[in-house]
């Protein structure tokens, strides 16, 4: 069921988000604490927000900062902050979408902030002016202001592309350096372009946007199909490639993975699916991440089991290093973002099975240790919420904060930090 413009209404948008095999039995779950930090929908109408598709940006004070798709004053979406106090943390709404007539300033935010270095916040809407979606700045000095850098469809033909997909990256975050604010991002739209089936682009802080390559432009949308839906799938390497994935297309059109080198060469590295019954993956769908010399993202499906799986990108070629649903699926099944710390250690979470087949959370070495961190909806009611879809965020001291779609004191989704 889907809403006039296309997008999943909200009883069913949880639901839609979501080389050499290694079978892996997942090891015996390490002592892990699970602390939610806040649960969305506090006040009839949800004033602070609903349903946090998205995972959260820290700042260098460890404050958190992420977006809500629904709720707030006009049930556009939010932008909101947990200002850490001490151990704890308080939420405040930073900004309310649809405050413009028109939705001028933007409506569904379904991808997750950039900070700059001076604490300001980027992001993209799905939706807003015509129903395409805009890329906006919010200006975190005194009164928070949003300000609308692009809109997006600025041609009857839409070329520039419609329906922002991605978070906005850029050259050095993978290296934890904070946007300098000036320098370009990239991001990807799902839709249009010169061959209606999604482009990436480079945004200039003024708000001009260049295409750098449109999708489906040859025989079976050999170059990919609809960049990855709403869960980042991009990212920059600390060179300037811009590494990405798309949902479908490819070779079997069971989805991709391309590069854009600093030069502006496109290429393609790998299709999925090409291996019987897609164990090698089918449907790249989850944010990816860089541990120094290789590319890590998961698929939805595809795998031993069908069920998703990790897989890693290095020197143009991908190797599934495990696949879901594993033994008796206490592994979790149909993985999300997927991230790395330091030490290039793994974390993500899967939005099925588990001990309450809600989902978990894992800490992956890419050889042969995979832990079950966490098991969600381990409280009464899904109070510690239910699926976690979205990419992890690592504190200095190895802490994962994160958010879950549903679940949660008002059942519409939790802001977490889980202490491994």
């Amino acid at each position: 069921m889907h809403g006039r413009s296309g997008f999943p209404t909200k009883a069913v948008l949880f639901a839609s988000a979501i080389g050499v095999t290694i079978t892996l039995h997942p090891m015996a779950s390490p002592a892990a604490t699970l602390t939610t930090l806040y649960s969305f929908c506090k006040q009839t109408g949800c004033p602070d927000g609903s349903f946090p598709l998205t995972g959260l940006v820290m700042d260098s004070l460890g404050n958190l900062f992420g977006t809500t798709g629904f709720g707030g004053a006009h049930d556009c979406g939010t932008i909101f902050e947990l200002v850490r106090i001490g151990s704890s943390f308080k939420h405040k709404v930073l900004y309310n979408f649809c405050s413009l007539s028109g939705q001028a300033d933007g409506n569904l935010p379904f991808d997750a902030l950039t900070i700059d270095a001076d604490g300001n916040l980027y992001g993209t809407t799905q939706s807003g002016p015509g129903g395409f979606g805009v890329a906006f700045k919010l200006n975190r000095r005194g009164t928070p202001k949003l300000k609308v850098l692009h809109r997006f469809c600025t041609d009857k033909k839409c070329t520039n592309g419609v329906h922002p997909v991605t978070r906005l990256h850029y050259k050095g975050e993978t290296t934890g350096v904070p946007y300098d604010g000036v320098s370009s991002l990239f991001g990807s739209a799902q839709d249009n372009g010169s061959s209606s089936s999604g482009i990436v682009f480079r945004l200039e802080p003024g708000g001009a946007v260049t295409t750098l390559h449109s999708f489906c432009k040859g025989t079976g949308c050999a170059d990919g199909l609809n960049p990855s839906p709403s869960r980042e799938g991009l990212l920059v390497t600390p060179r300037g490639d811009i590494i990405g994935t798309t949902a479908r297309g490819g070779a079997k059109d069971h989805g991709m993975a391309f590069e854009i080198s600093h030069l502006g060469v496109y290429g393609i590295l790998s299709s999925f699916c090409q291996q019987t019954n897609c164990t090698d993956g089918d449907g790249p769908i989850g944010p990816l991440a860089f541990d120094g010399r290789s590319v890590w993202g998961t698929t939805k499906d595809g795998g031993a089991q069908n069920k998703g799986v990790v897989f890693r990108l290095r020197g143009g070629v991908s190797t599934v290093r495990h696949s879901f649903c594993s033994g008796d699926c206490s592994d979790g099944a149909v993985p999300g973002g997927i991230t790395a710390d330091a030490a290039g250690h793994l974390f993500g979470a899967t939005v099925e099975f588990g001990t309450h087949a809600n989902g978990t959370i894992y800490k992956f070495d890419g050889g042969s240790d995979f832990q079950t961190l966490y098991n969600l909806c381990t409280k009464t009611s899904c109070r510690d919420g239910e699926f976690a879809n979205s990419q992890l965020v690592i504190d200095a001291s190895g802490n994962l904060f994160g958010t879950t779609e549903q679940g949660g004191a008002g059942t519409v989704g939790t802001v977490f930090e889980l202490t491994p």
